[in-house]
């Protein structure tokens, strides 16, 4: 059996602003889905706000800010995909806020002086004569100026690719170690147990085909 690809990828799509990550549309829960549970625990913490994300082919599926405090037990959270090979990533980390002096581009409307012409003539007699107007161009300045700021403490993003089917219940199991040092496993829950547990194996491994599903699905 060929091993799962788990692979450390870049954080600033996951930890952080979405503002320019394309959404995840997740099926409808009427539509064919897969579960997804994650779970994450922190081993260490810092700064003031704990960042969470997760996504789907690159595309945000979560994202949540909350106090530090909160990473001090496990969180779970769970999200529906559709039944298709797919790469799955979970990042999680730690910021803070302070003030910084930046600086900072802004435009003046500036006058200035120009020549124009204009027809001064007068019955058959036509003329053309000059006059000075004013006119105003847009000139950029730089000014220093205070501004709060989010500023990193740490971040860590796993991702995992395999197929999930319809109707099956999957864990992804993340854990944030330190700055840069994280791990993401998936399990598949099969049955429940007497006493109310899962029984649970390894996710299965992509196969060669859907593995080039999913590099097409990343371009």
């Amino acid at each position: 059996m060929r091993p799962r690809i788990v692979t450390v990828i870049t954080v600033l799509a996951l930890v952080g602003a979405t503002s320019c990550v394309r959404m995840y549309q997740p099926p409808m829960p009427t539509e064919p889905h897969a579960t997804i549970k994650i779970r994450r625990s922190f081993e260490t913490s810092a700064g003031t706000q704990l960042n969470e994300s997760a996504s789907v082919n690159q595309h945000a599926a979560q994202h949540a800010s909350a106090p530090v405090a909160m990473a001090g037990a496990p969180r779970t959270s769970a999200i529906l995909v559709h039944p298709i090979p797919a790469q799955l990533a979970v990042g999680g980390g730690f910021s803070h806020f302070e003030t910084q002096m930046v600086t900072e581009t802004y435009y003046v409307q500036v006058p200035y002086t120009a020549m124009e012409t204009y027809s001064c003539g007068t019955g058959k007699s036509y003329q053309t004569c000059t006059r000075t107007v004013t006119q105003y161009r847009s000139e950029s300045h730089t000014r220093t100026v205070p501004r709060t700021v989010e500023v990193s403490d740490g971040a860590c993003a796993m991702a995992i690719r395999f197929s999930p089917l319809q109707g099956h219940i999957y864990v992804l199991d993340y854990t944030y170690r330190q700055n840069g040092v994280c791990s993401l496993t998936c399990l598949e829950q099969t049955a429940i147990m007497e006493d109310g547990s899962f029984r649970s194996a390894p996710c299965p491994a992509v196969t060669p085909a859907e593995a080039h599903a999913i590099d097409e699905a990343l371009e």
